[in-house]
This record gives structure tokens, sequence and C-alpha cells, in this order.
């Protein structure tokens, strides 16, 4: 997939949330390398946590909300997997997409440690 740099944002965290609005949100590489950090510390004055890489893929972002905002469309052929917290969310899914979705679809696969918070 050809990504176009100048319309891909990047989040360190959920691009909702105010901590990633205070910490940029943008299509810069620097933003990029931010979502991979050994540590980052979010939430906001009243509940903040420090998460970790503990355990985690180098390809895995450090925040599993982290981000990146590509504008438009992404083929279904760049796809090579889906992931899912659990088997009922898989199985959900699975039936919403394939009625959508009129062609060959990737894997869909059930892995709960990548939707952890590392703290």
């Amino acid at each position: 997939m050809k990504i176009r740099v100048n319309e891909t944002l990047f989040s360190i965290g959920n691009a909702a949330s105010g901590y990633s609005r205070r910490h940029g949100i943008d299509g810069s590489f620097d933003k990029f390398l931010t979502l991979f950090q050994p540590k980052i510390t979010t939430g906001n004055v009243y509940n903040q946590r420090m998460l970790t890489r503990l355990g985690l893929d180098e390809c895995h972002p450090t925040d599993v909300q982290a981000e990146v905002l590509v504008r438009g469309r992404i083929s279904t052929s760049e796809i090579q997997r889906l992931y899912f917290e659990t088997d009922e969310e898989l199985r959900g899914s699975r039936g919403a997409i394939s009625m959508m979705c009129p062609f060959e679809l990737p894997p869909f696969l059930v892995d709960p440690s990548l939707f952890e918070q590392r703290g």
C-alpha cells in the first residue's frame, strides 16, 4: 500500500483523547516514532498511568489505542489480518463485515494480549 505521507497522521493514543491532542497529532516521522516510546504517561491530571513496552513486539505501539489516521480508503487487498480481543467480538464482527464485503476477507484472529494496557 502506498501511504501518502502528507495525508497520514499519527496519534500516540486515542486521537479523540485530550492527552493525544495535547501531545499533538501530525504526519511527521518524529510523531510516528512516539508511538513506540519505551514509556508513555497517559491520562489526565486526576488519573495518570504509565504505559511500558514490557512484553510487546517491536512492531506494536506502546499504547493499544495509538492511531494511524489515513485519509481516504485503504484497499481491502492491503489488509493482512484482523485481530480481536475475544471470540465473541470476532464472531460478531466477522458477520457484520461479511455482509458488507462481497470479496474474500483476510484471516480473523483472536489475541487478547494485543489489547492489554501495559503499565
